[in-house]
């Protein structure tokens, strides 16, 4: 299945580890995988996982659910309540090719984000809600990758990984967006884990080894 995730509106910069994931789950040896994608957005990196996915002929196997409130977060809201960014779409010499501003309701941008991986929404279960409470819905030990992409405040960070982290079972992985640029998330995720496995595209990468 051919790509169409930049034709989606977002900030995805970490192809290469969602990509190793996909290839991970296709080689080892249980029956079925769980992805527990946090922070969603309008569907760009899911959208890219889950052909990912479906290219390694693994999609059968696979659990792949997005929460998310599709609220917006603080810097995001305008002065009137609604949604508001800016999208720059770039060619593949980072020249801007497309720049618009979108403003709009939480219920727009959630059906937006469903027109958006319409290709792909056979194998992707939304969750409209919030992080902490979605993740009590899952059983302790029982997902094998949960990526984190939510509130970027040192407490929001925090508060996703104390959440998180006990659903993830025995050398699982947990991770997370924007490690390497935002002192909040670096500061957050370092006082959760002494250390982090691998630092990887911009995003902070822990194997559940009880470290």
């Amino acid at each position: 299945m051919e790509h169409f995730y930049k034709d989606i509106q977002g900030w995805f910069t970490f192809p290469q580890f969602y990509s190793t994931m996909a290839q991970k789950f296709q080689s080892d040896i249980q029956d079925r995988y769980h992805i527990v994608e946090v922070g969603t957005w309008l569907g760009q990196s899911a959208a890219f996982l889950a052909v990912e996915l479906i290219n390694n002929g693994n999609s059968d196997n696979i659990i792949f659910d997005c929460v998310d409130t599709w609220e917006g977060s603080s810097e995001h809201l305008n002065k009137d309540g609604m949604i508001e960014y800016v999208w720059e779409k770039h060619d593949e010499n980072n020249n801007c090719i497309l720049n618009e501003k979108y403003v709009m309701t939480s219920d727009e941008l959630y059906n937006k984000f469903l027109s958006n991986i319409e290709p792909v929404k056979h194998i992707i279960n939304p969750y409209k809600m919030k992080s902490t409470d979605a993740a009590k819905l899952y059983d302790d030990k029982s997902l094998d990758l949960v990526f984190i992409d939510a509130g970027h405040s040192f407490e929001d960070v925090v508060a996703d990984i104390k959440a998180w982290l006990p659903k993830v079972r025995d050398y699982g992985f947990i991770a997370g967006h924007d490690y390497s640029w935002d002192d909040e998330v670096k500061r957050a995720v370092h006082s959760m884990f002494p250390t982090i496995s691998i630092e990887m595209e911009g995003c902070w990468v822990k194997v559940n080894d009880g470290q």
